[in-house]
């Protein structure tokens, strides 16, 4: 059981000065009189046993609400809902997100404020350009007027996406929870973020350029939204909210949605990295010669395309399994197991294994056992394939081995509950029919018929997320 413990702040140590945020930091020695020097290293917030203990009465710990980063800003807001997503329940989530809907409201008045900035930035740059047509060294001028431009454009554009962030979030709760409200919610912040960019839509007029190469405030206004990922962000949002959607109704025409929203994400370099990712060497962009021009290009100029490209793989992999194709899960299983150097998420460094893997994989064993014929009564059909219905079990269990318990409470309950349920419906069936005995699962089971009583006392808490007896 001592490995079950769960160290609940974590600190990492070495991390560039470009992180966004700061945690703690070590002010460099600084002469007498000279100001001190902030250096940046990420902390990552998690919640104490007794604050666990203590997330039905008090969602927001103080540790979380008084913490600051060292250089300024408050804590992340994705530490202390994924805090919730493990530990906590609905009600606790939701209590949690509001607080951070108080706190961060400024960055969502802000993203409302940009479109109006990048309008008069791009009004004050036309007009400037207007007026030195006549100027002699006109070419020049112009090139410096497109340079301030985009720098004042950074900050506004910057801004555009915070709804975004927050919509994400709510997604990840909605889809731990099975929750209506989170969806709502998540609905409404990617809806205000289209809305943010439909405002500039108008002012991109003309190509995407690349400096030196533009040439008009437009083309400098295209390349710096390409560069900030807003579309395919809002795409991305859209299509994981989509397959939410499609996954609890799995009515044709929500998957078809999703299916259109696939589609619109790929690209050719998309289409192909699959066949060439890491085929000359540990890293995804290590390309073979004989690799497409697209993905070439892609992964020689676009330094988020690892990223994008993972991230894209994923949804089409949840988007497969509705309609009961889990292979291209397989394939970004492979692809991702492949990267021994992805250290992107700070979730991996929490559970040591990406929740996204997680979270496809309890997919994936929801859809065999689906496939396999239980019914909507949840109950093993005359027709079914038992030994499919077993696979589906086997990938549930498969699922616990990858995660403590004592570091997400709240899937482990819900994966080994149906576990329990669906090998109680197989030893029925094998009753009913003389087949089996099967007992191949019979150590998993018990190993979940001891824990799921005592989740609370492994985690160090009292557990939040039980049923009041």
């Amino acid at each position: 059981m001592a490995q079950l413990a769960s160290n609940r702040t974590r600190l990492v140590t070495a991390i560039a000065v470009l992180a966004l945020w700061a945690g703690t930091a070590t002010p460099a020695r600084a002469a007498e009189g000279d100001e001190p020097i902030c250096i940046p290293i990420g902390r990552l917030w998690d919640g104490t046993a007794e604050e666990v203990r203590a997330i039905e009465t008090i969602p927001v710990p103080e540790s979380y609400s008084k913490g600051m980063q060292s250089c300024g800003g408050p804590l992340w807001s994705e530490d202390l809902m994924r805090w919730h997503q493990r530990f906590g329940t609905e009600d606790t989530a939701w209590r949690a997100f509001d607080f951070i809907l108080r706190r961060d409201g400024y960055l969502l008045e802000a993203a409302r404020a940009a479109p109006g900035a990048i309008r008069q930035a791009m009004k004050r740059a036309s007009l400037a350009i207007a007026r030195a047509t006549d100027a002699k060294d006109r070419d020049a001028t112009n090139q410096r007027i497109l340079t301030e431009l985009d720098a004042a454009l950074h900050q506004p554009i910057s801004k555009l996406g915070a709804p975004m962030g927050l919509a994400l979030q709510a997604i990840g709760e909605a889809e731990t929870f099975r929750s209506a409200r989170f969806r709502s919610l998540a609905a409404e912040q990617i809806a205000a973020n289209e809305a943010n960019r439909a405002e500039i839509a108008a002012l991109v007029t003309g190509p995407v350029s690349d400096p030196p190469a533009a040439a008009s405030p437009s083309e400098v206004l295209a390349r710096l939204l390409r560069d900030a990922g807003l579309d395919r962000s809002i795409d991305n949002a859209r299509l994981r909210l989509a397959v939410f959607d499609a996954a609890q109704s799995l009515e044709p025409d929500a998957i078809a949605r999703v299916d259109a929203l696939v589609h619109k994400l790929r690209t050719p370099a998309l289409n192909r990295i699959e066949d060439f990712a890491f085929g000359a060497g540990d890293d995804f962009c290590d390309l073979p010669d004989y690799a497409d021009e697209a993905v070439k290009t892609a992964c020689a100029d676009d330094v988020s395309f690892e990223r994008q490209a993972k991230t894209y793989f994923l949804l089409k992999a949840s988007a497969a399994l509705l309609h009961d194709n889990d292979m291209p899960a397989e394939d970004f299983f492979r692809l991702y197991e492949r990267d021994r150097k992805d250290n992107g998420d700070w979730e991996t460094r929490w559970l040591g294994v990406d929740p996204r893997i997680l979270s496809l994989k309890e997919a994936q064993a929801e859809m065999l056992l689906r496939k396999s014929g239980l019914n909507a009564d949840e109950e093993i059909a005359p027709t079914a394939d038992v030994y499919k219905t077993q696979w589906g079990l086997e990938k549930l269990v498969e699922v616990t081995r990858m995660f403590s318990p004592a570091d997400d409470v709240v899937r482990f309950r819900r994966i080994a509950t149906r576990a329990l349920q669906v090998d109680a419906r197989i030893k029925a069936y094998n009753r009913e029919t003389g087949t089996g005995p099967f007992p191949e699962f019979d150590r998993a089971m018990a190993y979940f018929r001891v824990v799921l009583p005592q989740l609370g006392e492994i985690a160090g808490v009292t557990d939040p997320g039980a049923s009041p007896r």
